[in-house]
């Protein structure tokens, strides 16, 4: 492999800096075993867009290669956090590329795009957290460092993005006073909200089906509300906890739209007691699990804008039996997690919001509304294989989806076109369009 760059290449010659950590937007490379230069976009931002987004990378047919790529790299696609495809963009110009993604969450992702740092205050109360007033960056901004080397295939390039999906509009995020390049919406990310696990349940988490969105403003500013709010049954007084991510995500923005609050906004939420910090590849302190269970007793985080990092951990927390919590007196715990996330917490329930439940024909009509659009963003100046790739999916994009849904259906994607009803790019809380 050679990166086509001559100070870099002298550089990397003079042992200075490594191939791998030198990777700028829309980087050349030439593999010497086949003698083809391949012009190298990365992609990153939405996890809950990753696996349509490898579908079309991966697919043999109508995807964003013609017939198909000739190489993958990465573990776990079409559903890989990290991952490169190798062929020719099917853009009609026969060039050679790769497509290197790494997908770190919507507001990473779009921070990502202009290089800027987004910090936060960490919960000090907790093992591994650095001396209070000390602030920590999110993960993966500037520049995402999890992006596939193509010469060894390991997942260790910190690249400058050239693409970046978003659950929401840019309007509402960190990113909004940048003038990032707007490719438009290309989907619907729907939303679960979820009741966690609960073994030999109690009678007030049977009844605690539904959640009213004008409920949503007070439960996650306090994080905390009794059964009864939620089911009218003044004698179900079990506490309601609720769980989520931190401010980099675009699930969490999501929800606080649906809650009629701009982002950023504050709110408390839970973790297990037994949560840790842990140093990222650039030693900066992520919270995590440890274990894998509630235990007794759960933490609150006080600071308002902590939160997982991954709605996999939501998901995760979710699957724990919360029976065992208040001391074995029992707690219902509720989380939002993406479709796809949903899958890693099989012992948790959806619940209904405003008395509708989470499917594909309730969406499309309106009447379920914990959805986002997910956008795609290039960079303030894209560069020209940026801009190919991003009309690619454009064009290629309506060739994944199906002629129609199911009522029933529980899609992590949904067509916008299919769309029967809409979010108000003016009503409070929005714009999401």
């Amino acid at each position: 492999m050679k990166i086509n760059s001559k100070i870099t290449a002298g550089l990397i010659a003079a042992g200075l800096i490594s191939a791998a950590s030198v990777a700028n937007a829309s980087s050349t490379y030439l593999d010497s075993g086949s003698g083809i230069t391949y012009q190298v976009v990365y992609v990153t931002g939405s996890s809950a867009f990753r696996a349509t987004f490898e579908t079309l990378c991966a697919t043999n047919s109508g995807g964003l290669f013609v017939g198909g790529p000739t190489k993958t790299q990465g573990s776990g696609v079409p559903n890989a956090t990290s991952a490169a495809f190798w062929g020719v963009l099917n853009d009609g110009s026969g060039t050679h590329y790769i497509i290197d993604v790494d997908f770190t969450g919507s507001e990473a992702g779009l921070a990502a795009l202009h290089e800027a740092n987004i910090t936060y205050q960490p919960d000090y109360t907790l093992s591994g957290a650095p001396s209070s007033p000390s602030t920590v960056r999110l993960p993966n901004t500037p520049d995402p460092s999890g992006f596939v080397d193509p010469a060894t295939g390991n997942a260790n390039v910190t690249a400058w993005a050239d693409i970046a999906f978003s659950d929401t509009s840019k309007a509402v995020s960190f990113s909004k006073n940048i003038g990032l390049t707007e490719y438009g919406n290309v989907a619907i990310i729907p939303f679960y909200v979820m009741k966690g696990y609960y073994n030999n349940p109690s009678q007030a988490w049977l009844d605690m089906n539904n959640i009213a969105t004008v409920q949503m403003p007070y439960f996650f500013a306090a994080g905390k509300e009794l059964a009864n709010y939620f089911t009218g049954k003044q004698a179900e007084t079990q506490p309601v906890y609720y769980i989520g991510r931190n401010e980099g995500s675009g699930t969490r923005a999501n929800y606080t739209l649906q809650a009629g609050f701009l982002p950023p906004r504050a709110f408390t939420q839970y973790v297990p007691s037994s949560s840790t910090y842990v140093n990222d590849a650039s030693g900066n302190p992520v919270l995590t699990l440890n274990g894998s269970s509630w235990g007794s007793t759960i933490h609150s985080l006080g600071l308002g804008y902590e939160g997982w990092e991954s709605g996999s951990k939501v998901a995760g927390t979710l699957n724990w039996d919360s029976s065992t919590l208040e001391n074995g007196a029992g707690a219902i715990v509720v989380g939002v997690v993406g479709i796809s996330d949903a899958s890693g917490a099989p012992n948790a329930t959806a619940i209904n919001v405003d008395g509708y439940a989470e499917n594909d024909g309730n969406i499309i009509d309106g009447a379920y509304s914990v959805y986002g659009y997910e956008h795609m963003n290039g960079r303030v100046t894209p560069t020209s294989q940026g801009v190919a790739v991003a009309n690619t999916v454009l064009a290629q994009l309506p060739n994944y989806w199906p002629a129609s849904y199911s009522d029933s259906g529980h899609s992590a994607v949904i067509d916008p076109s299919q769309m029967n009803a809409g979010k108000s790019q003016t009503s409070v809380g929005y714009p999401t369009q």
